[in-house]
């Protein structure tokens, strides 16, 4: 096994605990400017390393796990 296999065999066993922006978009199937839309609303809930904003693994998870947004306003 490459470095490379197995550094990318370590990050699907255990998967970052934040996400940007980009890949929380990615992993719900929208937009980049919708999950900015719902991190304002306060939809989900935000972390802010520096200038980055990120959102937690988790809440991206508990939002598919219940099949959508209970209520995004």
């Amino acid at each position: 096994m490459s470095k490379s296999e197995a550094v990318g065999a370590s990050l699907s066993l255990n998967p970052r605990p934040l996400l940007s922006v980009p890949e929380a978009a990615e992993m719900l199937a929208v937009s980049t400017r919708y999950i900015r839309v719902l991190l304002a609303r306060g939809a989900i809930p935000v972390v802010r390393l520096g200038r980055r904003t990120l959102v937690r693994r988790s809440d991206v998870d508990a939002i598919i796990a219940r099949g959508g947004l209970v209520d995004a306003a």
